[in-house]
């Protein structure tokens, strides 16, 4: 729909003082006139709605593939970090498992000690060791005073 401002048959002809006439004598002001034309201009079908709404649907076009672009390099960042985290577990899996394997061992390996040691036996030796040192002690004084070999003369 296009909105004429001029009567019927009449054309535009430039005046003073930013006016413009017209045949039968009216006069229209340059706002009007400008008016006009931008309504005509931004009515349906216009070339310049054409254009404006090829030049956004080419933006949004342009939008979408950053997104989907985007949306791409998120999802393989985020499979790389799934793969990842799925490595971690297994790895820690396994260290814990080495873990509690040595641990056992040394537990094994203790028993064994504690079984092959018969510490009570260990006891018995040491209490005789240390009687043993403690006669040696008395002996090695004993003949630096000389007793011993009278001691010994009399036991004979």
């Amino acid at each position: 729909m296009k909105l004429n401002l001029l009567p019927a048959g009449s054309t535009l002809t430039s005046g003073v003082n930013g006016t413009f006439r017209c045949d039968p004598g009216e006069l229209i002001k340059m706002k009007d006139a400008w008016g006009a034309i931008i309504f005509d201009t931004l009515q349906e079908g216009s070339p310049l709605i054409k254009r404006k709404a090829i030049e956004v649907m080419e933006n949004i076009q342009k939008a979408t593939e950053i997104v989907e672009d985007s949306t791409a390099l998120f999802s393989a960042a985020f499979n790389k970090l799934v793969a990842r985290q799925g490595e971690i577990a297994a790895q820690t899996k396994s260290i814990s498992g080495s873990v509690r394997d040595a641990q056992q061992k040394l537990l094994d390996g203790l028993d064994k000690i504690t079984k092959t040691a018969d510490f009570p036996r260990l006891e018995r030796y040491v209490e005789m060791l240390e009687r043993a040192a403690a006669a040696m002690q008395i002996l090695a004084e004993l003949e630096k005073s000389g007793h011993l070999e009278k001691f010994s003369k009399a036991m004979k």
